[in-house]
């Protein structure tokens, strides 16, 4: 997650936290990622968020 916010991923909400990055909701939960809008660039954004929490 941190690797999405220092490239300008925005916190929306924080129960569950929701990032706005590059235009896709994505869901955390216990500094997981768990969830996306479903839109495309899906897969770019969960490999950002998985090298984001080793």
């Amino acid at each position: 997650m941190d690797e999405l916010l220092a490239e300008g991923a925005v916190i929306t909400d924080r129960d569950p936290t929701t990032l706005i990055a590059d235009g896709q909701a994505l869901k955390a939960r216990c500094g997981m990622l768990v969830g996306d809008d479903g839109g495309k660039g899906q897969s770019e954004a969960v490999s950002a968020a998985e090298t984001a929490l080793k």
